[in-house]
């Protein structure tokens, strides 16, 4: 087990590593207590509402994705508290079993709920572009049942990627010279970094990318859609006030006709506007919160030394807690969205039911 002595390599000291990380921490902690929160009334007003529309489904799974990735940032944060005190109390003091041991696991246990996250958006992005741009063939396709089965299906392949990493590290009874003697401390096998390079090639580096481009498409469909829907409607509705006047006209002179002067619209309603903005804005705050987890990957695929387990051991935990952070953000944030663009969502929201 590697030794924080030999961390030190005067890029990130200890007592840096502490302090920075320990600021990280607390934040993360702070936004994933408000993310859990707002989840949780996510996934009740989702189930208020029902599923009658596929896409309520797709967020309540989305939201439950992000409510587990949140439970694992914030016991991060406790088990760093625990680390923090062991180290700075000089191994004077310590626990039974190792606080970097349940930190570093903590961080391993979020990354299933947070890649199957990262696959229901792509899933949400997709299916609303889909039913935006062939909307007679894409309309009913993503049914609930298809839904279910694409987020079973996210679920098995963010386990499956994450086994063989678990077969090369472990909390296992050992000498542990940091405070001299033997508890149960993290083990890392030799060959777990060209396990890996070769997993996490696929997921944490391939997948990422992948996904992100596709949202990004996504993004660029649906807003030209959106924009393209707005001028449509602007025109529409002048059409509208004018045809109105013509008549009333009409009726004052005894003439009769057929057409409707309510000045509706009989383009796509503001709900589904609504809708197309509520993933569009989801859609880019996931491309902004999952750069940094791309070149944090990417870097540590082109660059062996930028890892847990060499010299460099303080920097690249400190450049993971700020990719934890970004992700924490995405996780925390779209209850925000829903209630900006979503009517029926805000109907149903707590503190806002009784004044829409």
């Amino acid at each position: 087990m590697t030794t924080t002595s030999d961390t030190d390599d005067g890029l990130v000291t200890d007592e840096q590593y502490l302090l920075y990380e320990g600021l990280l921490s607390s934040t993360r902690a702070l936004i994933a207590a408000l993310g859990c929160m707002g989840n949780v009334i996510n996934i009740y007003i989702f189930l208020k509402l029902g599923f009658n529309e596929g896409m309520n489904l797709s967020l309540t799974l989305l939201s439950c994705f992000d409510l587990m990735y949140l439970v694992t940032v914030i016991s991060r944060s406790v088990s760093f508290v625990f680390l923090a005190y062991e180290r700075t109390h000089h191994r004077t003091m310590w626990f039974p079993v190792q606080p970097y041991a349940v930190y570093i696991f903590c961080g391993h246990a979020g990354r299933i709920p947070h890649a199957s996250s990262n696959l229901m958006t792509t899933f949400v992005a997709l299916a609303r572009c889909a039913s935006v741009a062939k909307p007679l063939h894409f309309k009913q396709t993503f049914s609930q049942q298809l839904t279910v089965i694409w987020a079973t299906v996210f679920v098995v392949f963010a386990v499956v990627s994450y086994l063989p990493i678990l077969v090369f590290m472990g909390v296992i009874p050992q000498f542990d010279k940091d405070v001299n003697l033997t508890r149960p401390a993290l083990w890392i096998s030799p060959r777990r970094e060209e396990v890996k390079d070769a997993i996490w090639g696929l997921r944490d580096a391939f997948l990422p990318l992948s996904t992100q481009l596709l949202i990004a498409v996504c993004v660029v469909l649906m807003t030209r859609y959106l924009k393209a829907s707005l001028k449509f409607k602007a025109v529409h509705s002048k059409y509208s006030f004018t045809q109105g006047v013509v008549n009333e006209i009409s009726q004052n002179i005894g003439i009769t006709t057929a057409t409707k002067s309510n000045g509706s619209s009989t383009t796509k309603p503001g709900k589904e506007l609504q809708v197309i903005q509520q993933v569009v804005l989801i859609c880019v705050v996931y491309i902004t919160c999952n750069t940094p987890t791309i070149l944090i990957n990417f870097t540590g695929l082109f660059v062996p030394e930028f890892s847990i387990e060499t010299k460099f051991r303080n920097l690249y935990l400190l450049v993971t807690g700020v990719k934890h952070f970004f992700q924490t953000i995405n996780a925390s944030i779209n209850i925000l969205v829903y209630h900006r663009y979503n009517s029926k969502y805000r109907r149903r929201f707590p503190v806002c039911r009784h004044r829409v």
